[in-house]
């Protein structure tokens, strides 16, 4: 275990307009989407327990799919025109669901789940929103970032991110939301090969 003193609780985020409760309970996520395999592990520490881990909560993951698109929300594009801020909720649209999961962490504070690459829109740096609960109470509510080059390595060399205007893509430093909430904390870092497949795992420190 580690002393509190030596751990730092993880920058919380905003929620977005896009998030839906009750996703499906499973690991892998992606549905018929196609794109580059992602395999995040998340590690869920206890702040006020010495890092000890959290077992039990429920890990929530959505995002945008290669092409910038949320499920949920296909009766909103093309986005573009609409007024939607990152603050507020949006009603979703209809019932699609990829690209959405929960997983409940196991003896070792873990979640794992397998995806794709998300794809970016608009103002935002490619991410990916999380949420932890514990006792179906919120304890914390993120993004997950990717380092700039090798998203850019993604994005030029891999289909079908590679058939998108890669030069609107957004960089980190770009990213509102990434500077206002240390999104470099969040940042994974990633093995394996970014043509084919890549894996990483992320600490999340909350207070329990």
């Amino acid at each position: 275990m580690e002393s509190k003193s030596s751990l730092t609780l993880t920058p919380q985020g905003p929620e977005g307009p896009f998030y839906i409760p009750d996703q499906p309970v499973r690991s892998d996520i992606r549905e018929d989407k196609e794109g580059l395999l992602l395999t995040i592990l998340f590690n869920i520490k206890d702040y006020n327990n010495d890092g000890k881990p959290v077992t039990n909560a429920s890990v929530h993951v959505w995002h945008a799919d290669p092409m910038g698109i949320y499920s949920g929300y296909l009766g909103l594009y093309p986005i573009e025109n609409k007024e939607i801020s990152g603050e507020m909720h949006v009603e979703p649209t209809d019932s699609s669901s990829f690209l959405r999961g929960v997983q409940a962490t196991d003896s070792s504070g873990s979640a794992i789940f397998q995806t794709v690459f998300p794809g970016w829109y608009g103002r935002r740096t490619p991410h990916i929103h999380f949420k932890v609960r514990v006792s179906d109470k919120d304890y914390y509510t993120g993004e997950v970032y990717f380092n700039n080059s090798l998203a850019d390595k993604v994005y030029y060399n891999v289909m079908p991110y590679s058939e998108r205007e890669t030069e609107k893509k957004k960089y980190n430093e770009d990213d509102p939301e990434f500077i206002t909430h240390d999104g470099s904390m969040t940042i994974v870092n990633l093995e394996g090969d970014p043509n084919t497949a890549l894996r990483g795992s992320l600490d999340i420190v909350i207070a329990v």
